[in-house]
Formats: C-alpha cells, sequence, structure tokens
C-alpha cells in the first residue's frame, strides 16, 4: 500500500469542499479528522503528520472523544456510506469543532489506513 500524504488529505478536502481555504478552522478540523484515519487518533502524530500545533488538534480531539468518534485507537465513522457519507463526514467535522453534537452512536469502526482517502459524492 501506498502511504498518505499531507497534500492527499489537502486535496481531498479542497476537491469536497471548494470554498475552504488551509487556514481556516473547518478545513484543519477536516484535515484532522481524515488524518486521524490515516495515523489512527493519536493527537501527537496528527500533529507531526499534519504540522499543526499540538494544542489546535488537542481543541478538535476533545470534541471528538467526548462524541465517541475516536474511542481507543479507533474512529467511529461512516463516512463511506455511498448515500450519506459526505453528509456524516462534515456533520463530524462540526462536532470536532465544538458546533453540533453526535446524537446517535455509529457502529462502523474505520480502522488506519495507508490508502488514498476519498469520499464519495
Amino acid at each position: 500500500m501506498k502511504k498518505i500524504l499531507k497534500s492527499t488529505i489537502f486535496k481531498e478536502i479542497k476537491r469536497l469542499d471548494k470554498t475552504l481555504e488551509e487556514d481556516q478552522e473547518g478545513f484543519k478540523a477536516a484535515a484532522i479528522l481524515l488524518a486521524s484515519v490515516c495515523v489512527g487518533p493519536n493527537q501527537k502524530k496528527i500533529a507531526a503528520f499534519l504540522k499543526y500545533p499540538r494544542t489546535l488538534v488537542a481543541k478538535f480531539a476533545s470534541n471528538l472523544k467526548q462524541n465517541k468518534i475516536w474511542r481507543g485507537k479507533k474512529v467511529y465513522a461512516n463516512w463511506g456510506d455511498k448515500k450519506n457519507g459526505v453528509i456524516e463526514f462534515w456533520c463530524d467535522v462540526l462536532v470536532a469543532q465544538g458546533l453540533l453534537k453526535r446524537v446517535s452512536d455509529v457502529k462502523v469502526v474505520t480502522s488506519p489506513i495507508e490508502e488514498k482517502p476519498r469520499l464519495k459524492v
């Protein structure tokens, strides 16, 4: 398998939302979510991978853990669903930002991967 690069994650976010800029909080939250699937929900690894301050990653991580998107070494998400995956991804971005709370439990586990992350649109 080929290793994921930071640039691949950024391209995927820009493909999904052409209006987001890399310095915006929503973009950073989306990058942290996608990176967590690649390297695991580990704040230190994500900060190093994306070259983001650990304090920024910690802010989003707190919300992701409280809402049970990050549990242990796993990411609980249903972003690959053909019908609603992209919507669920952006809702989880809002959760990471503290703007939404997840009210239902997701049973789908997304383990760390080393292939190109691509959400179905």
